[in-house]
C-alpha cells in the first residue's frame, strides 16, 4: 500500500493508529510527517501532528502547526487562545531556560495577551514588566478574569522588602477594587491585614471568605488571628479542630486522573494529558474537557 502516493496516504492512517497504540509516537510522528508530506493541509494530519508534538514537548512545531489550522474566525476563538497560550508560555520558559530573557518575555506577553485568564502565564508576565500602567493593566486583567495566590504572591515580590502595613495598603487599593467579593480577595486582604496586625479587618475579611466558601485554611487563619490578637489559645484550638472537617482547599486538579498538584504544569506527572490542570476543590465535580478534543478540532476547522 506504500508503494504510490495515493495508497500511501491511505495506509498512513492506520499506520499512525497502531504506532499510538503501541505507544510509539516516534513512529507516529513520522508517519504524521510523511502524511502531510504527501497532501499538505489535511484536516485530520494536522491534528495528528500537533498532538504529537505536544506530547513530545516539541512546542515550537506544535505552534506552527496549530498557527496552519486556526485560520480566520477560527484563530479567535476562546479554545485556541489558550491552546497558544499554554504552548507560549512553555515556549517562554524554554527561552528563559536557554538565557534568553528577551526572547522569554516577547512569548510570554504574547500568552498573557492570547488568554489573560491563564495564571501561570500571568504570573511570569507580572514578574517580566516594568513598573507602569501597562504592568497595572496586567495585574488588573488577571485578578479580574482568575483571582489566585500565585498572582497575589507576584504582586506582593514587586517591591522587596516591603513593611506589612504598607502590603496591606497596596493589596486593599489593587485587589479589593477589582473583586470585592471574591473569596481570594478576601483571603489575600485577611493574610495582609494579619501581617499588619489590623484585628478587626482580618477578621472582617475572615468571615466574609467563610460565609461565601469556607475551606480549612480560613479556619487555620482565624485560629493564627485569635492566637496573636487575643493570646485565646482555647479559640485557636477550635478553629484548627473546625479546619479538619472542613472542605479542602483549591488545588491544580488533573481532569483527566484527578492527581492534585500545588503547582501548574502543562502536562500531568501521572497521565501525561495536556493542559488538564484546573484551580478547583477536591470535593467538586471537574469540569474540563480535554483542550484536543473533537469540540476544540470543530472550532479551529469550522471557520477555515
Amino acid at each position: 500500500m506504500t508503494e504510490r502516493p495515493e495508497t500511501e496516504f491511505l495506509g498512513l492512517r492506520g499506520l499512525i493508529n497502531r504506532a499510538k497504540a503501541d505507544k510509539n509516537e516516534e513512529r507516529a510522528l513520522e508517519h504524521a510527517k510523511r502524511a502531510d508530506q504527501l497532501k499538505p493541509g489535511t484536516e485530520w494530519v494536522l491534528k495528528e501532528l500537533l498532538e504529537l508534538y505536544l506530547k513530545a514537548r516539541h512546542y515550537d512545531d506544535a505552534e506552527m502547526i496549530l498557527n496552519r489550522m486556526a485560520r480566520g474566525k477560527a484563530a479567535n476563538g476562546e479554545k485556541v487562545a489558550r491552546l497558544h497560550a499554554v504552548i507560549g508560555y512553555e515556549r517562554a520558559l524554554s527561552k528563559l531556560k536557554a538565557g534568553n530573557r528577551e526572547g522569554a518575555k516577547t512569548l510570554i506577553l504574547a500568552a498573557h495577551n492570547r488568554d489573560p485568564g491563564f495564571v501561570p502565564a500571568s504570573v511570569l508576565t507580572i514578574s517580566f514588566m516594568e513598573a507602569g500602567r501597562k504592568r497595572e493593566k496586567v495585574i488588573a486583567d488577571a485578578w479580574r478574569r482568575s483571582p489566585h495566590p500565585d498572582i497575589a504572591a507576584a504582586v506582593q515580590a514587586l517591591i522587596p522588602n516591603e513593611t506589612p502595613k504598607d502590603w496591606y495598603a497596596r493589596a486593599t487599593k489593587r485587589f479589593a477594587a477589582i473583586q470585592p467579593d471574591h473569596r481570594e480577595t478576601a483571603l489575600v486582604l485577611a493574610r495582609a491585614s494579619i501581617g499588619a496586625s489590623e484585628w478587626g479587618q482580618a477578621r472582617k475579611f475572615l468571615n466574609q471568605a467563610a460565609q461565601a466558601d469556607p475551606s480549612s485554611s480560613i479556619y487555620r487563619l482565624l485560629a493564627d488571628l485569635d492566637e496573636k490578637a487575643n493570646a485565646d489559645a482555647v479559640a485557636a484550638r477550635n478553629w484548627i479542630l473546625k479546619s479538619a472537617d472542613a472542605p479542602q482547599d483549591p488545588l491544580w486538579i488533573c481532569g483527566s486522573c484527578g492527581r492534585q498538584e500545588t503547582s501548574w504544569s502543562a502536562h500531568c506527572p501521572s497521565c501525561d494529558s495536556f493542559d488538564a490542570f484546573t484551580w478547583r476543590k477536591a470535593d467538586r465535580g471537574a469540569d474540563l474537557q480535554a483542550v484536543l478534543e473533537p469540540e476544540v478540532v470543530e472550532e479551529i476547522t469550522a471557520s477555515v
